[in-house]
């Protein structure tokens, strides 16, 4: 599972589905801070961006994961 990943070195977002994995699931959320923002990853079995949720009200890039 990807938690608004960021693919390194170039600090994009992370766009591929991780080699192996039975099942995959991509939350992100759009317009992050530093610009960081997630989004779709082609291939995975569940995907949620954040941004559209109701409870996103308080969520930021440093807090997706809690």
């Amino acid at each position: 599972m990807y938690v608004d990943a960021v693919a390194q070195p170039e600090a994009a977002q992370e766009n591929r589905r991780p080699p192996g994995t039975a099942f995959f699931a991509n939350y992100y959320q759009e317009n992050g801070v530093f610009e960081l923002g997630g989004g779709p990853v082609s291939g995975a079995d569940y995907e949620l961006n954040v941004t559209t949720t109701s409870w996103r009200a308080n969520l930021t890039h440093f807090t997706i994961d809690n």
